[in-house]
Formats: structure tokens, C-alpha cells, sequence
């Protein structure tokens, strides 16, 4: 097969897998308490506090009046914070709150619980160089969008 054609499957495959998952972890009324948008935000402030909402926008690919509604609605569910940069007031900083910290914790859980059944149809090895070769494609975009 020629690379063309693999990289046409390859997208097709990956739009297929989004949509399937996107449909797996919304089935519930209860668990669409948090849009996988409101996942992907507690996540990357989980691993990069005192972020800001510039930062927030870049990485999610929003614009900054979806940021700023994105992160209202996340300030008023009491999942995360805002702080004004003691330095310059102008700045803000985004953090997690205890609570925050709790359901991004509940819905990694209810992830894992929902993937579980559909990955026990690939071996181990397999998930592995899955992830090895997600990981190199994301490591490449990033890349990428330096240049």
C-alpha cells in the first residue's frame, strides 16, 4: 500500500475512533456533567498550574472569548480558580480547586471504566506502540507548530 492511501486510512481510522469514543463517554445524561472540552481544561491545569487563560486558548486551539466563556462556566461550578498576578494586574492565573482536582479524578475513573471493555480486544503490545506512536505523532506536531 502506498503511503497516500495509509495516510487516507490512517485519518479515516482516527475520525472513526474520535467519534466512537466521543459517543461512548457521553451515553449518560450524568456523565455529560463535564464535556470532554471541560476534561482536556482540568487536565492541562492539572499538569500546568497557574496557567492562563491565553495559555488555555492556545493549547485547546480556542479563541480567547471561548476561553474566557469555557473558564466562567468552570469558576462557577467551583472547579477551578482565578488569581489576579500579584505583580501585574492585568494577568491571571487559572489553578484547580480541591473540587476540580475530585472530578477530573472521577471522570479519568469513568473513562477508564468505559474504555476497559473495548480495549480488552487489543493485547498489550499492541496498546503500547499505540500510545509509543501517538506520542511521536503529537510529539511531531508540536514540532510542527514551532516552526
Amino acid at each position: 500500500m502506498d503511503k497516500k492511501t495509509l495516510l487516507e486510512l490512517f485519518f479515516t481510522s482516527l475520525s472513526k475512533m474520535k467519534r466512537q469514543m466521543e459517543l461512548h463517554s457521553n451515553s449518560t445524561v450524568e456523565e455529560r456533567v463535564a464535556t470532554m472540552l471541560q476534561l482536556q481544561t482540568l487536565s492541562f491545569l492539572a499538569d500546568n498550574p497557574n496557567s492562563t487563560p491565553s495559555q488555555l486558548a492556545t493549547i485547546l486551539c480556542l479563541s480567547s472569548s471561548s476561553a474566557a466563556q469555557l473558564t466562567d462556566r468552570l469558576v462557577n461550578s467551583g472547579w477551578i480558580d482565578r488569581q489576579h498576578d500579584k505583580k501585574d494586574r492585568r494577568v491571571v492565573h487559572l489553578s484547580l480547586t480541591s473540587a476540580g482536582q475530585e472530578q477530573l479524578a472521577s471522570l479519568r475513573t469513568l473513562r477508564q471504566k468505559k474504555m476497559e471493555p473495548i480495549l480488552k480486544h487489543v493485547n498489550k503490545e499492541d496498546l503500547e506502540q499505540l500510545v509509543h506512536i501517538m506520542n511521536n505523532i503529537s510529539i511531531a506536531l508540536e514540532k510542527g507548530a514551532q516552526k
